[in-house]
């Protein structure tokens, strides 16, 4: 690239780097307020949180950093020739290290990216401690290395949850989200006629709950656009929501007038709806009829 221009010079290298940052905020919690379900995000991140340093006064700190002003990677090259020189070797190093990060974490395919970091963090530092450039405690800081990714591991399993849990999750989140906006018919006398809607939505309808049948019917299109949003898989969870009993005909969509009864509009007109049982869910009339008190 050029100071004073965006241009691109042609590039034929292919690179493959670790990327190293710091930040004020963290990029865990970021990436699972984004999605619902960031598993595969999370496993190729690698986070540790420091704490404020005490052990040095600031004129003592100052002293250190301040040589990187005059310091300009003398050892990249001692470094890199080492690894030319020495391929094969450094190949058998990166397999053997590999192999024992593995055994000691237990890791399989999915945490292949906790397995890369790890590996290449180690090889490289005992590469540069036999060449002179670097002098630290290496046992000490694998085995907290070890530690840091254990309780990473630990925590994307517990805070991701399984499949059926997020989709349970998103759905009752759209759900709760939407309690303003939906309809409730009358319920039906045995045989009598129903009356007007015991509930008109607030705002825009999305959904209809029907006492008589003790049904919710969402559209497709809210419901799919809604759970896209979250980045959560909608045919996975529509599938297990269906296995589960909360969804009726199967899964299918089911043509329904979910503003049939409501004063005006095209109350008429039938759209695609999931058809949930109120029962399965927990919910009925009431809740809705809350709703419409509290927001009063």
């Amino acid at each position: 690239m050029e100071s004073q221009s965006n241009k691109l010079r042609v590039n034929n290298t292919t690179w493959c780097n670790i990327t190293i940052s710091s930040g004020n905020a963290s990029v865990v919690d970021a990436l699972q307020n984004l999605k619902s379900t960031a598993d595969g995000e999370l496993r190729r991140v690698l986070e540790v949180a420091f704490h404020k340093y005490t052990g040095s006064t600031k004129a003592e700190i100052d002293e250190v950093f301040g040589k990187l002003n005059t310091n300009y990677g003398l050892a990249g090259p001692i470094y890199i020739q080492y690894i030319i020189d020495n391929h094969d070797h450094v190949m058998k190093l990166l397999a053997d290290m590999q192999a024992k990060v593995d055994k000691a974490l237990n890791l399989d395919q999915t945490d292949r990216f906790y397995s890369c970091l790890l590996t290449c963090a180690f090889v490289g530092a005992l590469i540069a401690t036999k060449l002179g450039l670097i002098n630290i405690d290496m046992s000490r800081i694998y085995h907290y290395a070890l530690g840091v990714v254990r309780e990473t591991i630990a925590s994307n399993l517990s805070s991701v949850g399984n499949p059926m849990t997020v989709a349970q999750e998103t759905l009752g989140a759209f759900i709760n989200e939407n309690v303003n906006n939906a309809m409730v018919a009358a319920y039906t006398p045995k045989g009598g006629l129903p009356e007007r809607p015991a509930l008109t939505p607030k705002g825009k309808l999305v959904m209809r709950y029907d006492p008589d049948t003790k049904t919710l019917a969402i559209p497709v299109a809210e419901l799919r656009k809604y759970f896209t949003s979250r980045q959560v898989d909608v045919r996975d969870s529509l599938t297990r929501l269906t296995t589960a009993g909360y969804i009726k005909h199967g899964g299918k969509s089911h043509p329904t007038r979910i503003g049939a009864g409501a004063v005006g509009g095209l109350s008429g007109i039938a759209v695609r709806c999931y058809i949930f049982d109120g029962d399965v869910i927990g919910i009925d009339e009431t809740a809705f009829a809350q709703a419409e008190v509290s927001g009063s």
